[in-house]
């Protein structure tokens, strides 16, 4: 007859790195706060589009630098030069710094309606 065996084990490693683990989500939730603010500042008062979309591009490309997650980007070079549409799938809370980040100055995005109540 068949145990219930537990799915995951202890590991005294795990519990080592609790902490760090803790510290870094501090750090990245403030990080992402304070460059949240600063874009959304850039963008309420900046006067010129390209002057708000050259603000927060860097500031979506510093909170990228500053939050430890690289970023690599292939096929830019196959966009259009005239409209179109980039779907995302929203697989993080990333899609829009990345978006702003990478994209050329002339893309703009928006998010589907149900995205904005989430926290």
């Amino acid at each position: 007859m068949p145990q219930n065996l537990p799915t995951h084990s202890f590991s005294f490693r795990s519990l080592a790195l609790l902490p760090l683990r803790l510290a870094f989500s501090v750090y990245a939730a403030l990080v992402f706060l304070i460059f949240g603010c600063a874009a959304l500042l850039a963008a309420l008062a900046l006067p010129a589009l390209a002057r708000r979309r050259a603000a927060t591009r860097r500031l979506a490309r510093a909170l990228l630098a500053c939050s430890g997650m690289p970023v690599s980007v292939r096929g830019l070079q196959h966009l259009p030069s005239g409209q179109c549409v980039i779907v995302a799938n929203h697989a993080s809370y990333l899609d829009g710094p990345v978006f702003t980040a990478v994209l050329p100055a002339r893309f703009a995005f928006v998010i589907k309606r149900e995205m904005a109540s989430v926290p």
